[in-house]
């Protein structure tokens, strides 16, 4: 064989080499071709799903704010603590329980406005620095035990305290401020609030619990503020957890004689159960 046959043969081989190379990257197998369209169609289910996801969610939202209801009524149970002459932080003081229901309106999903009445007992010790005072029978504070008279130790004695709380609160949402587009079944209210306050003083001896002083019961007028969180549980049920302080006016609450503390106030910590109805037009 001669060199020009040898080179159209090598030639020949180069060329037919080339196109099946061709034919094999330009033509995949059935299975792959199948498998590249299952890919690409999962990635589209994919995607979709993501976007229906984010729209329920966008969804979930609106129920729960312009969806929810404007009316609501519900109930609170707490733990009140006083600070007045004697303390409920004192060795003979003890965190109180209160009741009461509430009642509101939702202006906005910012802003509700919302009335309320509870009712419950505290209990107030006195501190170390009046530990050294005596408590006369005729109710008055003395430097010394009285002669003649019975006369109790302010460490031997507490007071009991009857109050009832009627509130006119307005809560401010500030998830609404600060982060708007949060899950709006949460929310995290300042409530600036003014309240009427009737309070009644039962002066108790350590131990027996006997009766020394028994104060007539008064009326008072106060003003406060809390903080509370709440989650809406379901478009209409929903749960929070409030604490506010609440400044009283018109003497001392607990029926003590005045010492120089200048402190006179009422620590509200509460459970709320909320139920929301009516139109949300």
């Amino acid at each position: 064989m001669n060199r020009t046959n040898i080179s159209f043969l090598i030639m020949g081989l180069i060329l037919c080499s080339s196109l099946s190379a061709q034919t094999f990257v330009s033509h995949y197998p059935p299975s792959t071709q199948m498998f590249k369209a299952d890919c690409k169609n999962n990635r589209q289910t994919l995607q979709l799903s993501k976007q229906q996801s984010q729209t329920f969610s966008k969804e979930k939202d609106t129920l729960y704010v312009n969806g929810a209801a404007r009316w609501y009524a519900g109930i609170e149970l707490g733990m009140p603590l006083g600070v007045s002459t004697f303390s409920s932080f004192a060795s003979a003081g003890k965190a109180g329980f209160a009741g009461g229901v509430l009642g509101g309106y939702r202006i906005s999903p910012l802003l509700s406005v919302e009335a309320a009445l509870s009712a419950g007992t505290m209990r107030l010790g006195a501190g170390k620095c009046c530990s050294d005072y005596w408590l006369g029978a005729d109710g008055v504070r003395y430097l010394e035990q009285v002669a003649g008279m019975d006369s109790y130790s302010y460490k031997d004695v507490y007071s009991s305290v009857s109050v009832q709380q009627y509130a006119l609160r307005l809560h401010v949402d500030l998830l609404q401020i600060v982060r708007p587009d949060w899950d709006k079944r949460w929310s995290l209210t300042v409530s600036p609030a003014i309240y009427g306050i009737g309070t009644q003083a039962t002066l108790k001896e350590n131990g027996t619990k006997t009766t020394l002083v028994e104060r007539d019961g008064r009326f008072r007028f106060g003003a406060g503020a809390g903080i509370g969180g709440s989650y809406q549980v379901t478009g209409n049920l929903g749960i929070g957890l409030r604490s506010g302080v609440v400044w009283v006016s018109g003497g001392r609450f607990d029926g003590i004689t005045p010492t120089d503390h200048k402190e006179n106030m009422i620590w509200n910590n509460t459970v709320t159960l909320i139920w929301r109805f009516g139109s949300n037009q």
